[in-house]
């Protein structure tokens, strides 16, 4: 009778260690996922937000292609800094 008694808490412990396994081998697949996926889309929805308000300035200072000399310091450097960490 002593075995029969062992025999279930073995198999509930079995069932745990695949739970954890289980568990384990999601969470390394959703931190690959995360550190490829998402980082890299995050980091074009920052990029076309940084375009499109560097878009505004360009309009509100009414520059062009042929006028950029309108462009003030701070919107080209500002610009050059935000190209060189893409």
């Amino acid at each position: 009778m002593a075995k029969s008694e062992y025999v279930l808490f073995r198999v509930a412990i079995a069932l745990g260690l695949l739970l954890g396994l289980g568990l384990l081998v999601e969470t390394v697949e959703t931190y690959r996922y995360v550190s490829g996926n998402l980082i890299r889309q995050e980091a074009q929805k920052e990029a076309q937000r940084k375009t499109i308000a560097l878009e505004r300035a360009a309009r509100a200072a009414k520059a062009t292609e042929a006028d950029d000399a309108r462009l003030t310091p701070s919107m080209t450097s500002g610009l050059t800094s935000q190209l060189g960490r893409f």
